[in-house]
């Protein structure tokens, strides 16, 4: 072996790196890339230099890549590098001159949270990412491949997304409505009355390093017959504040510490669900004898929300780095005067029309993690059907299953009368449904 590589086999407590084969067709770098169990390899140009290296599988760890790195003469001709299956959870690099050359890179299947091209890495043309705990490139990218990887690696100007989805939930009367107007005002400002569907509105913006991450609150109805219609707005990247009174139910957040001195037990509840990021016990109303402070209690939620959303380990999508005509379709579709387009027409929008196909879903997938639209991308039956104002589908949804007919006379059945009948004066607008089949139950 070459002193160099002696010095690298020591690092890795290797008895020996092998010297990759000779093949037919002289593509010493596709010889050395090529993975097999328990054979390290090198790959020599004629003068002599290190131009490839095949470390994968080796216990490799950021201790012992410092190390290598360190040895003199290692970086400046190498063109291939495989280090995949081991456990780096960073990929440093020599500055300067180092790594220049380099033009194929494995670091699949490590630890790997982030990756950023390095500067001045402009041979680089092979790239793979997979199977690592990646924030940045997010997951979704990474899963579109390489030519995918590479471009958004390379584009210039963008920014991280900061905005996140704060669903609360929990059964009718427990007040999350109370809750989510005390986040907002620090007290109550108008009647509040039940829920009927789900209300959607903005609380105070949550600091953090990268600037303000905006809150999109939805408030969804607790009544018993609306909740097989919540299934349509969960998604993704999403944090959920569960409401409950501490006598009655075992959840994440407990309400109404002013009528309630019980807590719940919250050990079996973490280790049951493992995702509860904790408990807080708030009130909306002041209550003296028992020493409660309603607003304390609204401020040490809002710290709990603002604490979790911040995190980029509790929440990386938050901080997910977008190109900036992401947003600028964000923006479009956020700024729409339909109530709905065709998924064809979004795919005719002007920065998304030239994406491939599978890009084109992906943003819009992401897209409705954050609440901007409604749509169906993961369900086959649905998938091509219309990207959708949620707001408008709400009202749609439950203006249907409030109608005191169809709700306590038919138990849930009804007909296209029903919906020629309803949505035509529900105020919904851009609505176009044909009503050709009106005896027809659904």
């Amino acid at each position: 072996m070459p002193e160099l590589i002696s010095k690298i086999a020591t690092i890795l407590g290797l008895k020996h790196i092998h010297r990759a084969p000779e093949r037919d067709d002289g593509n010493s770098l596709a010889a050395v890339m090529a993975f097999k169990e328990k054979y390290p390899k090198y790959a020599l140009d004629d003068a002599g230099n290190i131009i490839g290296l095949n470390l994968a599988k080796t216990g490799l760890t950021d201790e012992k890549w410092q190390k290598i790195l360190a040895l003199p003469g290692l970086a400046d001709h190498l063109r291939a590098l495989n280090l995949n299956e081991n456990g780096l959870t960073a990929f440093s690099f020599p500055e300067g001159q180092g790594l220049r050359k380099l033009e194929n890179l494995h670091l699949a299947e490590n630890k790997l949270k982030e990756f950023a091209l390095p500067e001045g890495m402009d041979a680089l043309t092979d790239l793979e990412l997979e199977e690592n705990p990646l924030e940045s490139p997010p997951p979704d990218v990474v899963a579109l491949g390489k030519c995918r990887n590479f471009k958004w690696l390379k584009d210039t100007g963008k920014r991280p997304v900061l905005e996140a989805k704060v669903m609360f939930i929990g059964d009718s009367s427990y007040g999350k409505t109370h809750l989510i107007e005390m986040l907002r005002h620090q007290k109550i400002t108008r009647e509040i009355t039940t829920t009927h569907g789900i209300e959607r509105c903005r609380m105070e913006d949550a600091p953090s390093n990268e600037g303000p991450i905006r809150l999109n609150v939805w408030d969804l109805g607790g009544q018993q017959f609306m909740r097989s219609t919540h299934q349509f707005f969960f998604t993704e990247r999403t944090l959920y504040v569960l409401v409950t009174v501490a006598r009655r139910e075992r959840k994440d957040l407990i309400n109404k510490t002013d009528l309630d001195e019980h807590d719940i037990d919250r050990e079996p509840l973490r280790r049951e669900y493992p995702n509860i990021k904790g408990f807080v016990r708030t009130a909306v109303y002041d209550s003296p004898e028992k020493k409660v402070v309603a607003l304390d209690t609204i401020q040490e939620l809002q710290a709990k929300i603002h604490e979790i959303v911040s995190d980029k380990n509790e929440m990386p999508s938050v901080f997910v780095e977008q190109r900036p005509e992401w947003f600028t379709v964000k923006n479009e579709l956020e700024a729409m005067d339909m109530e709905y387009i065709s998924y064809e027409k979004y795919r005719q929008l002007e920065h998304i029309k030239s994406l491939p196909e599978d890009e084109q879903r992906m943003n819009l997938k992401q897209l409705a993690s954050l609440g901007t639209v409604v749509s169906f991308v993961d369900d086959p039956r649905l998938d091509h059907t219309h990207v959708i104002n949620p707001q408008w589908i709400m009202d749609g949804v439950y203006t249907l299953i409030n109608d005191s007919v169809i709700k306590d006379k038919r138990r849930g059945q009804f007909s296209f009368a029903d919906l020629k009948r309803l949505l035509s004066t529900a105020g919904t607008r851009g609505i176009n449904i044909t009503f050709d089949r009106i005896d027809e139950e659904v």
